[in-house]
C-alpha cells in the first residue's frame, strides 16, 4: 500500500479523502473489508505514529455543530535535542 506523500513534507497532501481512496485500493487488492482496515491500521501505526516519528493531527471544527474532527497529519521524523546540563 502506497500513502499519497508530499516527499519533502511527509504529509498527506489531500487529508482524509485520501484515506479513502487508500481504504477503496486495500479493498480492492484484498478484496476483504477486515483485511482492508488492518492493512491500513498497521500502516498508520507502524509508519506515521512510530516511535521516530514526531506526529501532530491538526484539529479544525465544523461549523455550525462544533464538533472536532482531524483534518491532517504531519509526521516529521524525531529531531532530539542536546541536554542543557541543568540539574
Amino acid at each position: 500500500m502506497d500513502l499519497v506523500i508530499d516527499k519533502e513534507q511527509d504529509e498527506w497532501k489531500d487529508g482524509w479523502q485520501t484515506l479513502f481512496k487508500i481504504y477503496l485500493k486495500e479493498l480492492e487488492r484484498l478484496g476483504n473489508r477486515e483485511k482492508a482496515v488492518e492493512s491500513i491500521k498497521k500502516k498508520f501505526f507502524d509508519q506515521i505514529c512510530a516511535a521516530e516519528r514526531d506526529t501532530y493531527f491538526f484539529m479544525g471544527t465544523t461549523f455550525p455543530y462544533n464538533s472536532w474532527v482531524v483534518i491532517g497529519v504531519y509526521w516529521p521524523p524525531k529531531e532530539y535535542q542536546l541536554e542543557l546540563g541543568f540539574e
